[in-house]
């Protein structure tokens, strides 16, 4: 493996290589034109808009949130080494992930963790009813019924992305698009309130930093590789090689006496590397500090499946057995 093919493919021609059109139309489905999906000058103008709420310094500032969510995280795996000891790994950080995302940037509680179950997986299909009158969810629920569909549904969101589906009147296409919907409404009137809160008052809040981000080990434990496939724009020679326009492209990490040092690229690199590196870093650190010293994670000898067609490598019915460490 050469390191100046994945340099020239992330960084010198990173907008010669865009998001597949199917995988565009898939995402704008229920999360808009935002960075994501954005390309060339467009994509260059949002990232400088969000460079600044998104740096190190603010992101330091949520530290303490950070690590008030961890220790909420921690009580719910207290809960669960005094019952069973199993835990569905990706239900449960799934719920706390968006519980610190809720907290740190719409300034909102979506769900505490702790209000999370072992025994018998509730069912997330059930609507409420909002102060309106109109039905709702939670953000978790919504969260699992978009990522986590079943098998007809993961067929209609593979097939959307080649054809518009979702106007079949099936129950699969209603659940999702009552989500999206819901999920939409809520942004959009929360979005609506902060920004009359940011014009009123500007709050600037110094957080005392500590050493968090300077341990290696740690960085090296969380970084991982979350990069999607992207297909080449237009003709382009990578590292001497020829790549036809249409060419999807993956970097895959190597394994075993071909894992060269530099292998695995955390959140990509260059341009178009994941804005909220420092913001999920910082956040997972905090997790670990407060998870590692009080239980130990044991394997369970279970299948798991990973989410596809989806957008990440999501496992489900990822277990892991908690045992409390009594010393701590």
């Amino acid at each position: 493996m050469n390191i100046e093919a994945p340099k020239q493919i992330q960084q010198t021609h990173c907008y010669s290589f865009v998001k597949p059109t199917r995988f565009r139309k898939v995402i704008q489905e229920f999360a808009g034109n935002g960075t994501l999906v954005l390309e060339g000058s467009e994509h260059r103008a949002h990232r400088k808009m969000l460079a600044n709420p998104l740096s190190v310094p603010n992101i330091r500032k949520l530290q303490p949130i950070f690590e008030a969510k961890s220790r909420e995280l921690c009580k719910l795996l207290d809960n669960a080494a005094a019952s069973s000891g199993l835990i569905d790994c990706t239900e449960v950080f799934t719920k706390a992930t968006l519980d610190i995302i809720g907290a740190t940037v719409l300034g909102l509680e979506l769900e505490n963790p702790s209000s999370g179950t072992f025994d018998i997986k509730q069912d997330i299909h059930v609507a409420k009813t909002d102060t309106t009158g109109k039905k709702a969810c939670s953000f978790h629920q919504a969260y699992e019924i978009i990522f986590e569909q079943g098998l007809l549904g993961k067929i209609l969101l593979f097939a959307n992305g080649f054809f518009p589906f979702r106007w079949m009147p099936i129950q699969e296409n209603r659940k999702y698009m009552f989500c999206t919907d819901w999920v939409r409404r809520v942004l959009q009137q929360t979005i609506s309130d902060r920004r009359a809160k940011v014009k009123n008052k500007m709050a600037f809040n110094k957080t005392e930093h500590n050493q968090k981000d300077s341990r290696d080990l740690l960085t090296f434990i969380v970084e991982e590789t979350t990069s999607h496939y992207r297909a080449a724009a237009e003709e382009v020679t990578i590292d001497g090689v020829r790549i036809p326009k249409g060419t999807i492209v993956d970097i895959v990490p190597l394994t075993g006496d071909q894992l060269p040092p530099y292998a695995f690229q955390a959140f990509v690199s260059g341009s178009r590397m994941c804005i909220g590196k420092n913001y999920v870093m910082l956040d997972m650190k905090c997790m670990l500090i407060e998870m590692v010293p009080r239980f130990r994670f044991c394997a369970v000898d279970k299948p798991l499946t990973i989410e596809n067609p989806g957008f990440a490598m999501r496992p489900t019915g990822l277990e892991a057995r908690l045992e409390k460490i009594v010393s701590f």
